[in-house]
């Protein structure tokens, strides 16, 4: 079922859903991050061009890369990956497409998803319905390292149950 939030609940959302991680600690962070990620087998799902770039400039393959070829809603300017799937998506939305692709993706390992539209609100499905780690950028400040515990998912359906 398709999802849709109005511009008051999408404004909620700005707020970190789980720790962030400034720009100027984000080497140190990723640092630990790859330790953790090979210690525990743990997923990372990576959802923005920016933060999977950062994921893999410092050594860690996301399990789950979502980009939809833009940051900040421009163009971006290096050479993005090729997806392993696609989905359309528009803003403020989190389509049956958008959704049919993280499961399917999810079964992966190492895949990519290029969203035609807008990926931000994947964070929510990939909360809900993934287990591992979800890195997602917060502009202008850093990226948000969130995993699904059960105060996160209550936030969340709440949020969702809103609409």
């Amino acid at each position: 079922m398709e999802i849709k939030l109005s511009e008051e609940l999408r404004k909620k959302l700005k707020a970190p859903l789980g720790k962030l991680v400034k720009n100027k600690d984000l080497e140190k962070f990723f640092r630990s991050l790859k330790i953790e990620k090979e210690k525990k087998k743990m997923k990372i799902i990576a959802v923005g061009d920016v933060t999977g770039k950062k994921a893999i400039e410092a050594g860690i393959i996301p399990d789950l890369w979502i980009y939809d070829g833009k940051e900040m809603r421009k163009k971006v300017r290096w050479k993005i990956p090729l997806p392993t799937h696609y989905a359309k998506n528009p803003r403020g939305k989190i389509t049956e497409s958008l959704q049919a692709a993280i499961d399917a993706a999810s079964k992966e390992k190492s895949s990519r998803i290029f969203v035609d539209g807008e990926e931000d609100l994947a964070t929510l499905y990939c909360l809900l319905k993934l287990k591992g780690l979800v890195l997602y950028g917060q502009p202008g400040k850093g990226i948000v390292a969130v995993k699904p515990s059960k105060k996160t998912l209550q936030k969340i359906k709440s949020i969702l149950n809103e609409r």
